[in-house]
């Protein structure tokens, strides 16, 4: 037990990493490319390192009752899920979408006592209340004047998202190893992005050197890998506490698109930040013995 806890945390330390260095990558690539061919040419090169990937691991073929399974976790989290973030960084700092994104243990925790009867957390409700006026002070850090910015409404979309792949990932995992769920994920998920083809190849030969470079690192490490680490991660931890683990992310980030990209949040996004993660941990309170007592 000890062995599998100590896999696992180093696990969801390279996933943390991975992503956090994500929302950086993102804003350099988006500088010529468009979301949607940001999107396809990721999670393209992804599906060609996971596909690499079977050298080593073979993944199981899906039994045929779970394929709409896989088509419907790949559609969220790969066409949903990054090209709604890709649209959030288009207007919002790095570390801005970081914090938002960290709403996902939130909504993980509220849903999966419903989808995947896991016990309830006793403070989602707590966590929630603090962090939709985070994000509000985020949204109006981002802007030059008091007003809402729509790419914090992409940013929940995002989050929204992410926290729906957990639930559906786990489910999964029940009857799949971590390989073959995210493998599997992501294959899926790109076959839709190719929706986005047209285009890509006059999109590739516009762009800049440090543009390319920035997709093909971020689809090997926070997209084939983080993915990989983050799905074997989650064969031995609940969805709702792998996705607590997330909420270091944000600050992870921020670390990441200061030397990166020289970003220095407001003061008004860093209060946003400060009171989203709170509600995050807040989230993730357990009751005390105490409490759990009968009286």
């Amino acid at each position: 037990m000890k062995h599998l806890k100590a896999s696992s945390g180093i696990l969801t330390t390279i996933t943390l990493l991975l992503w956090a260095s994500a929302f950086s990558g993102i804003r350099v690539a988006l500088e010529d490319y468009s979301p949607e061919h940001l999107g396809l040419l990721r999670y393209g090169i992804a599906s060609i390192a996971t596909l690499f990937l079977c050298f080593f691991w073979r993944p199981q073929f899906p039994k045929l009752k779970d394929w709409p399974h896989f088509f419907l976790t790949g559609l969220i989290i790969v066409p949903v899920y990054t090209i709604s973030i890709n649209y959030a960084e288009q207007t919002i700092s790095a570390g801005s979408t970081s914090f938002i994104i960290s709403l996902v243990p939130v909504i993980t925790g509220f849903f999966a006592p419903i989808i995947l009867k896991e016990a309830p957390e006793k403070g989602t409700w707590i966590g929630l209340a603090f962090c939709i006026p985070g994000i509000a002070l985020i949204s109006f850090g981002e802007g030059d004047s008091f007003t809402f910015s729509i790419g914090v409404a992409w940013g929940c979309l995002s989050a929204l998202s992410g926290a729906t792949t957990i639930l559906l990932q786990k489910s999964l995992l029940k009857t799949y190893d971590g390989y073959t769920v995210s493998a599997w994920t992501m294959w899926t998920g790109t076959f839709f992005m190719l929706f986005f083809l047209p285009g890509l190849k006059t999109s590739i030969g516009q762009a800049s050197l440090s543009s390319t470079l920035s997709v093909i690192y971020l689809g090997i490490f926070p997209g084939a890998i983080a993915y990989i680490t983050f799905a074997m991660a989650m064969k031995n931890l609940s969805a709702a506490r792998i996705s607590r683990f997330l909420f270091l992310i944000p600050i992870l980030s921020l670390i990441v698109a200061f030397f990166w990209l020289r970003e220095i949040p407001t003061t008004l996004t860093l209060a946003g930040g400060g009171i989203t993660l709170a509600g995050v941990i807040l989230s993730q309170r357990k009751p005390t013995k105490r409490s759990r007592q009968p009286s």
